[in-house]
């Protein structure tokens, strides 16, 4: 048992030695690096280069975006509007507005150089702040073969789906309980179907895409893909706490009565 711990011990260590945070800054620049430390104002940094031991202080007001080591995101701005010449609707960060193109960050789960788009490609773009950005049009048609267009819609459905789909509570609760009770055999079966399932019901109102559900098949595989992951991560996130809980449930009863 102590050599166990032990080696838990050593390889949370190890996780934490190669642990890598990303930042982005106003201008779309990508840092990968490890922080520090962090307050209201400032983020420190440290290379992932371990022989370099030199700090760096980043104001948090030149970010735009954080992705941690663990997954979890941070996002420093309100979202701008892209509406695009077939009608598919962005939540980005615009970055940079010129005569003829347009740069933007926008996050779909993996970090991405900003994207450089014609302005004859776009119906659209508003500022978080209600300004709406004179859009130079030409007759010029945007290049694109017809799979890198069905690529396009597949990749804003997933996109789509990590925004808005909302995993339903009773998948979130059904999975805790049988995590809570896989000292039985049958919750572990049943939860692996739960988790596995694809979900049925994807339209949601807060999508402004919505309508391509019906419209647009590839927009609806991508979404339903999306969701799919989605769920089986929080279905499963939820039964291993229910585990966990049932695990430190018979660990504090053998401590107190063995």
């Amino acid at each position: 048992m102590k050599n166990f711990l032990l080696f838990c011990c050593v390889f949370s260590l190890a996780l934490c030695c190669v642990a890598q945070d990303t930042l982005i800054s106003d201008k779309g620049a990508i840092t990968i690096a490890n922080i520090v430390a962090q307050d209201s104002d400032f983020i420190t940094i440290s290379s992932i280069d371990s022989s370099n031991k030199e700090l760096v202080l980043v104001p948090k007001s030149s970010l735009i975006f954080i992705k941690y080591t663990s997954g979890l995101t941070e996002q420093f701005y309100v979202n701008d509007t892209i509406i695009n010449s077939e009608g598919r609707v962005f939540p980005v960060k615009v970055l940079e507005v010129d005569n003829n193109s347009i740069t933007y960050f926008n996050y779909t789960g993996k970090i991405a150089e900003p994207v450089i788009s014609s302005m004859s490609t776009l119906l659209l773009v508003k500022l978080h702040d209600g300004t709406k950005v004179a859009l130079t049009k030409t007759t010029e048609k945007p290049n694109g073969t017809k799979e890198e267009g069905t690529s396009f819609d597949y990749n804003l459905g997933i996109s789509d789906a990590k925004n808005y789909y909302k995993t339903k509570p009773e998948v979130i609760v059904g999975s805790v309980v049988m995590g809570a009770t896989s000292i039985f055999m049958a919750p572990i079966l049943f939860a692996t179907i739960i988790a596995w399932t694809p979900p049925k019901n994807l339209h949601c109102l807060a999508n402004p895409n919505d309508v391509l559900l019906e419209a647009n098949t590839q927009y609806y595989k991508g979404f339903r893909d999306g969701a799919k992951r989605k769920k089986t991560a929080v279905a499963t996130a939820s039964y291993f706490s229910g585990l966990g809980a049932l695990v430190g449930f018979i660990g504090a009863m053998v401590y107190f009565f063995w």
